[in-house]
């Protein structure tokens, strides 16, 4: 591939996350060696006034063009950025959209989140999937056919510290726990939309020593209390809180497998970063999961609660050797998830490689 040796403008919404994020970093850090990028910049009002010719916007949630605390202030806010993308696009610019996610998880606002998702659908000169699921869905909904771009996830390998080799002590004996314990992770934050409380129904009916460790931050307490008002077995057990980047390997070395019950999902960080940290997953079979997870290699699809049921059984009466079998190919999986092939992927997207 050949490189156009003109400097590209561009402008990321959003840029970087308020905490470290390997996807975020990595993608941009690497987008940058390229040398191509003139420049990056985060701001609306910035792209309002920005000539520079050539010039990409490069867009990740719906939500962005319309996120406010106060909802009187939702419909203005994307009505306004809205007007300043079909500026940007009238002066010749290329915008980029990245799909995440089939709908927004908790906007709270549904008609907004379904005009700006329509709007980048519509207008967006290159749309990013991370697997064949998000191009066949853009083609059924929207008939979107043109310039979509299967692009990766990228990995989280050694972003938050290298993997342990064997359970951390420290946080074993904080939580209560023994290495003869055989533990399940639900790490991340805590949201309706995850479906935790389908988890919990079935380890309420395991035996003591299969543990639930549910870790991570709660944003909606009434959910977090009905949750630990379902959870009867003593067996789950809760670590609530913001996680520091650097105490997630810690948390991973306690795992056999991490488990998700996700109620509508497209893409997930969370199973790239549980495969990083080679802890084989167990996730429903929808959106990008059935072209990320293979069973038997990096965890186990399924397509029901008792196919759940099932699918963990393997994991608790899994031989030693057999987990390691795919704690290997979790991390494998994972580590070829690289950001410089991502990168020069994204660049395509951008109009820059060829």
């Amino acid at each position: 591939m050949e490189i156009d040796r003109i400097k590209f403008k561009l402008f990321a919404f959003p840029l970087a996350l308020k905490a470290p994020n390997a996807y975020w970093d990595n993608l941009y850090g690497e987008i940058a060696k390229s040398g191509e990028v003139k420049i990056y910049n985060n701001d609306f009002w910035k792209l309002l006034f920005s000539f520079n010719r050539p010039q990409i916007v490069h867009l990740h949630w719906p939500t962005i063009l319309y996120a406010s605390r106060y909802s009187i202030i939702r419909p203005i806010k994307l009505l306004i950025r809205l007007k300043i993308l079909l500026l940007s696009k009238l002066r010749g610019d290329i915008l980029v959209w990245t799909m995440h996610n089939y709908k927004s998880h908790e906007s709270g606002d549904k008609i907004l989140d379904k005009i700006a998702m329509t709007f980048l659908v519509k207008f967006s000169d290159s749309i990013i999937v991370h697997t064949e699921a998000g191009k066949i869905f853009l083609a059924q909904k929207y008939k979107r056919l043109k310039n979509v771009y299967i692009i990766e996830h990228g990995n989280y390998v050694n972003f938050h510290g290298p993997i342990k080799d064997r359970p951390d002590d420290n946080l074993l004996r904080r939580l209560g726990l023994t290495e003869n314990d055989k533990v399940y992770l639900s790490l991340g934050s805590i949201k309706r939309y995850k479906g935790l409380e389908k988890i919990i129904k079935v380890f309420n009916q395991l035996p003591r020593n299969n543990k639930l460790l549910i870790a991570g931050k709660s944003f909606d307490q009434s959910y977090l209390d009905d949750l630990k008002a379902l959870a009867k077995n003593q067996n789950i057990i809760f670590s609530i809180g913001t996680i520091p980047g650097d105490d997630l390997p810690s948390y991973f070395s306690l795992a056999r497998a991490s488990l998700f019950s996700f109620n509508e999902v497209l893409t997930s960080g969370s199973v790239i970063l549980s495969l990083s940290y080679a802890v084989p997953v167990l996730v429903p079979a929808e959106g990008d999961l059935p072209y990320i997870i293979k069973d038997d290699f990096n965890g186990f699809l399924y397509h029901s609660e008792a196919e759940f049921r099932d699918k963990l059984s393997n994991f608790i009466l899994m031989s030693d050797d057999k987990l390691t079998q795919l704690k290997k190919g979790s991390f494998g999986f994972a580590n070829n998830l690289s950001y410089n092939k991502i990168a020069k992927k994204t660049l395509v997207a951008y109009k820059i490689l060829k």
